[in-house]
């Protein structure tokens, strides 16, 4: 695992990320998504940059975790990529990110807008297909059955369930 740095030579300005991979093939991966996420800061000047006007550096090799983790929090800090740069959080996992009060208010109204806006529309039961699906107004051949049991009881199932494995222990198929 490494701790790299990925610099635009046109503002000075850095990003400070972690991989398992090669450098090269996130950068690649980083290219990839940018033309798909323009919004964050680096995607933006990803694609505002060319890609020949970043150079590229690895900064620290672990194959430890937990090390390369606390490494790209110091050199996002160091390289100061937060405020100055390209990094949107100090490093480390997204997993531990947590939403300010003011966000998951905003959230929160927005689902419950949302959700009354179906209502009101009346699709809040979900989706359900224009057509009718490809079984509207035939009867179905199981008759409540699904395609695995064909209309069997559960007991029937089991019985062949247990009948097929002790055939397969036997070398029977």
């Amino acid at each position: 695992m490494i701790v790299y740095k990925h610099t635009c030579i046109i503002t000075g300005k850095c990003y400070i990320g972690l991989t398992v991979k090669t450098m090269m093939a996130r950068w690649a991966e980083h290219i990839a998504d940018a033309n798909r996420n323009k919004r964050r800061k680096f995607f933006a000047a990803l694609n505002k940059y060319e890609p020949e006007n970043w150079i590229h550096e690895v900064l620290f090799e672990s194959e430890y975790a937990e090390l390369i983790i606390e490494k790209e929090i110091e050199y996002t800090k160091l390289y100061n990529s937060v405020k100055n740069g390209y990094n949107t959080i100090y490093g480390g996992t997204r997993s531990g990110i947590k939403h300010r009060e003011d966000s998951i208010e905003v959230m929160r109204i927005s689902q419950k807008a949302a959700h009354a806006r179906r209502r009101d529309d009346g699709t809040e039961g979900g989706w359900t297909r224009k057509d009718g699906g490809p079984m509207l107004g035939k009867e179905h051949p199981n008759k409540g059955g699904t395609n695995v049991s064909k209309g069997k009881s559960m007991e029937q199932i089991r019985k062949d369930a247990e009948l097929k494995r002790l055939n397969k222990q036997k070398g029977i198929v």
